[in-house]
């Protein structure tokens, strides 16, 4: 937890850290990511190794008493996913067949194919992942370029009705920004 006027007035975070969560759940955590599940803001997570990967959604208002994930009323869900999550991207009101959904959206799983490299999309509609045990069957969208090592992807504005431009962003010292144009359903863009 930041305290958002210290951070801004101090220019820094050195003062403004509130209160710091161990994710003890973790394998090999990624960066956490605000979702919408179930009608609620949540924090989700996943793990970038090659076992045991999971994506799991974290109460925020139990995160900011305790010190730990581990911590009872902490964990609201938990899937086993693909590998080398490294980040997650959330698509708020849009399922990944681009239909509208209310209280939910998508988390798009931001992969690396093996570790390290290749580029690799995993679709999670939020509202039906609540009932089901394994995301490790969804169809993963893999991209035969760029090659090297894929950080994160952001859709940007104007993304209306499930189509428009995204962002790839790369571990490359040149060339590691990506423009795509993009649309739910995939269409092989």
């Amino acid at each position: 937890m930041i305290d958002r006027e210290r951070a801004w007035s101090d220019g820094n975070l050195d003062a403004a850290i509130k209160h710091t969560v161990l994710d003890d759940l973790a394998n090999n955590g990624t960066r956490p990511e605000w979702v919408r599940y179930q009608g609620r803001w949540v924090i989700a997570t996943s793990d970038y190794g090659s076992e045991r990967n999971e994506l799991r959604l974290y109460n925020p208002d139990r995160l900011a008493q305790v010190s730990r994930t581990s911590a009872p009323g902490v964990l609201i869900k938990k899937w086993p996913c693909g590998p080398f999550v490294q980040s997650i991207h959330f698509i708020d009101g849009l399922a990944p067949d681009g239909s509208r959904v209310e209280g939910g959206g998508t988390a798009v799983l931001v992969q690396n194919i093996t570790p390290g490299l290749g580029y690799r999309l995993t679709l999670v509609d939020l509202q039906a992942a609540a009932e089901m045990d394994d995301l490790r069957g969804l169809t993963t969208i893999d991209f035969a370029y760029p090659t090297d090592e894929l950080e994160g992807f952001a859709v940007l504005p104007g993304f209306e009705d499930g189509e428009g431009w995204a962002a790839m962003l790369s571990a490359s010292r040149e060339e590691n920004l990506h423009l795509i144009r993009f649309s739910l359903p995939p269409k092989g863009e």
